[in-house]
């Protein structure tokens, strides 16, 4: 049986939005990726808090750990796009267990960069999952009806 796990990290509240839709369509269960730092509230800072960890390869320390990663076969995950791609707190948790068997499939919100080189890094991260081409949502479509029914449509397909 396909058991579904919807892993999402969120900055401005788009990403979490996206999650929960899903998880009460899906009937998946949820995972909240948090760094155990914050970042601040403050795009301009954020950004820059951001380029440093990109800049350096930061690996960053998670807040809360899956213990029961290893009984979902397929993963949505759900990040924005930082610096043409996903956080480095969200590669830090696909780093936390075997890809070997899983289908990541990938899910971006983003100001305009689109995937960036996100589906990338997700492949080197986990060489040994099926990774899906990935969905990007633009900021100002996260909320449309019309979203929703397109990404259903690309995770179900």
């Amino acid at each position: 049986m396909e058991k579904i796990l919807i892993a999402y990290f969120s900055w401005s509240g788009n990403s979490e939005y996206i999650a929960n839709l899903l998880k009460s369509e899906l009937k998946a269960d949820i995972f909240h990726i948090q760094a155990d730092k914050k970042y601040s509230n403050s795009y301009a800072v954020a950004v820059a808090q951001v380029a440093k960890e990109k800049l350096s390869k930061e690996k960053i320390q998670l807040l809360n750990k899956l213990e029961n990663i290893n009984d979902y076969n397929k993963i949505i995950l759900i990040y924005p796009a930082w610096w043409f791609t996903c956080p480095n707190v969200v590669l830090s948790f696909l780093e936390t267990f075997d890809s070997k068997g899983k289908t990541i499939i990938p899910i971006c919100n983003h100001n305009g960069g689109g995937l960036g080189k996100s589906i990338e890094d997700i492949k080197k991260t986990c060489p040994d999952a099926e990774i899906k081409s990935g969905f990007a949502i633009k900021k100002p479509d996260v909320k449309k009806t019309e979203t929703f029914s397109a990404v259903l449509e690309y995770i179900q397909a």
